[in-house]
């Protein structure tokens, strides 16, 4: 069977090179990932001679593509040749990706692997930093951290190489001090277990105001100070439901926190309203805890956990994304809406007709918002206007009855219902015209409350109390404000 023998070239110093390695870099045919490693210029100095995928390097558009033409590459001249030797900078079985690559393709492509073992640069690094990686730590490149955005987590000691340069350590800064305070204490490590070894010590405001190279690792501890990680809040909340806890969260059920789950939705949304997202951030947080103490009282009334929660909407969002974790196509907006449905009709595992859907609408949902989506479930059948003319004329009929019942049967029950068919008849204009019926009378209930104040106040400046007015008067007033609003 062809064969393809991965040699492991270590940190970088010739002594920390395997007996095995060595010997095995004699054959004619040892191809590089890349030349830049100090072990090649020592054993080029003697005499030895190597093929490199430098190239590679230059003429590839991303990382992805790059490792990609190297591992094809290599596939071909195994085909080739029935044995290749490729040698990668430290421990082939450790963040290296076109090895990853190719124990993939060798599945598929039937030739035979053999690792030659290297030590890692990550033991230098931990040697250097006199540091136990395994306590807490992740070990990933800037690339990871960068192209992927991920946030850190305060709670971890995080191990960055292929910093490379200036740039690469000011978008590091950026993206950490998200996190952390400004004069987070960060090392960075050049150099790892070679002569010119360095270890820096610096504020994280100046990470990027020193010199590194393709050598150079960096190290952010962690800082149990920071409360910013998901596992941060709950863990509080669990301590807070502790017996050395609060009282009062101690006392709450399920159904004693569905008030508070209503007002800080309301409050959030209030704070939408206005802009104000520095009160957003904090609403939000309010809405977050009421999430996981819910969570922590399932927990531990063995139903479920806040990591169970977590699992299930990230499934679920997956599920009814086909058309971005999947190879679904939609042609337009309305298609995308119809697969939606279909699935969570699946995830129901029942056929529901429209009327059932209809009574499966929350009840604690405002009347507002659950006619709109009333009408929205009867549309997907058709039963719908095209247009909002037509749904405006039928407003006018349901307040012509509105007007017949008041002036001649005088009939509460009748009254009532002909009110409730004159407000749905509202909703379904707004929902044809595309607005939300609920966001169109909040801020309607505004604009009232902000010309009220107006009329108080004009009425002040005339030295009147608007409670010793008649109607007339302060129906004069409003007339008033509202043309300065014009």
């Amino acid at each position: 069977m062809n064969k393809l023998t991965i040699i492991g070239l270590g940190p970088g110093n010739l002594d920390d090179m395997t007996v095995r390695a060595r010997s095995l870099l004699e054959n004619e045919s040892v191809i590089l990932r890349t030349a830049k490693h100090p072990c090649i210029e020592a054993l080029e100095k003697q005499g030895y001679d190597f093929e490199t995928f430098d190239n590679f390097y230059e003429s590839g558009e991303n990382f992805e593509e790059v490792y990609q033409n190297i591992v094809n590459n290599l596939i071909k001249r195994v085909k080739d040749k029935g044995s290749v030797y490729y040698a990668v900078p430290g421990n082939p079985m450790f963040n290296e990706k076109t090895v990853e690559l190719l124990i993939k393709a060798a599945e598929i492509q039937e030739f035979e692997i053999d690792i030659i073992p290297g030590i890692s640069y990550i033991d230098s690094v931990a040697n250097a930093l006199r540091f136990d990686l395994a306590n807490e730590t992740v070990i990933t490149d800037c690339y990871s951290i960068l192209d992927n955005n991920v946030i850190f987590n305060s709670n971890l000691n995080y191990v960055i190489n292929e910093v490379w340069s200036k740039f690469y350590l000011s978008e590091l800064k950026l993206k950490a001090m998200e996190i952390y305070p400004d004069d987070q204490e960060v090392i960075i490590v050049n150099h790892a277990g070679l002569n010119d070894e360095q270890i820096i010590h610096v504020k994280l405001y100046e990470l990027d105001h020193y010199d590194v190279d393709y050598l150079s690792t960096l190290f952010v501890p962690k800082n149990s100070n920071i409360n910013r990680s998901l596992d941060d809040i709950v863990k509080i909340t669990s301590y807070l439901r502790s017996e050395d806890g609060c009282p009062w969260d101690r006392a709450q059920t399920h159904n004693s926190l569905k008030r508070y789950l209503i007002e800080e939705t309301a409050e959030a949304i209030d704070a939408l309203d206005r802009e104000d997202y520095d009160n957003l951030k904090e609403e939000l947080g309010d809405l977050l805890f009421e999430i996981t103490l819910h969570s922590q009282i399932a927990d531990e009334n063995n139903e479920f956990s806040i990591y169970d929660v977590i699992e299930s909407i990230s499934e679920k969002m997956i599920r009814r994304h086909p058309h971005v974790f999947g190879q679904a196509q939609f042609a337009s907006q309305e298609e995308f809406v119809k697969e939606w449905d279909k699935i969570k009709q699946l995830e129901k595992n029942k056929k529901l007709t429209v009327s059932q859907e209809m009574r499966e609408i929350p009840y604690s949902l405002s009347a507002l918002l659950s006619s709109d989506k009333i009408q929205y479930k009867a549309k997907k059948v058709g039963f719908d206007w095209d247009d909002p003319l037509p749904a405006l004329q039928k407003v006018v009929e349901e307040a012509a009855e509105v007007k017949e019942v008041m002036e001649l049967t005088k009939i509460e029950e009748d009254l009532k219902e002909e009110l409730g068919d004159l407000i749905f008849a509202v909703v379904n204009v707004i929902r044809l015209c595309d607005y939300d019926p609920e966001e169109i009378l909040r801020q309607a209930n505004n604009k009232f409350i902000d010309r009220f104040s107006k009329m108080e106040n004009l009425a002040q400046k005339q030295n009147k109390k608007l409670e010793d007015l008649n109607l007339d008067e302060m129906e004069e007033l409003w007339q008033n404000v509202k043309h300065e609003s014009v």
